[in-house]
């Protein structure tokens, strides 16, 4: 398999990767904040809807940035402030 066609996968597998970390902390996160913040039903249902929301707007964003700056950068750039972040 050809260099390029490694790296397109390996950035694909780390970034599923990301998506299934940050999604299982924050719903291992959603029962603790519920008794610790005294939250009932509906309001837990808006944090997670915003929560969706906002990485639906990042994702139309990084999709831009590809379009303007370069798939290859654009990735880079984004899972690096992932992990920085994380």
């Amino acid at each position: 398999m050809p260099r390029d066609r490694l790296l397109v996968l390996g950035a694909c597998y780390l970034a599923i990767l990301s998506v299934g970390e940050n999604s299982t902390a924050i719903m291992a996160a959603l029962p603790a904040m519920t008794s610790g913040l005294g939250l009932g039903p509906a309001t837990v249902e808006w944090i997670v809807n915003a929560y969706l929301l906002a990485s639906a707007v990042f994702i139309v964003l990084g999709g831009d940035a590809a379009d303007r700056f370069g798939a290859r950068r654009s990735s880079a750039a984004g899972i690096a402030l992932f992990a920085l972040a994380s």
